[in-house]
């Protein structure tokens, strides 16, 4: 899964599949990478996949940096105004 998080260049511009499966395939469901941007608006921190999408897979490295650009997005979010919680399921 490769993220774009607030950069601004042409080819961040293009979420949802990439077409390629750089570890291979997961099960018969998996649809391959998903290029995807997390950004904030308004006080919420946004996460694009540019199509639906049911579940995603994680290498252990790449989580753990997903959960620094979120960290660092929910900070970005909270100095915009972004003190609201909404459930999540």
């Amino acid at each position: 899964m490769k993220s774009s998080h607030g950069r601004n260049r042409e080819k961040d511009r293009r979420l949802g599949a990439t077409g390629r499966y750089p570890r291979g395939t997961l099960n018969e469901h998996d649809e391959g990478e998903l290029q995807y941007a997390i950004v904030t608006y308004r006080g919420t921190v946004i996460i694009n996949y540019g199509k639906p999408v049911a579940w995603f897979g994680l290498a252990p490295a790449d989580a753990r940096r997903l959960a620094q650009i979120l960290e660092a997005k929910a900070e970005e979010a909270e100095r915009h105004g972004g003190t609201q919680t909404h459930p999540v399921s």
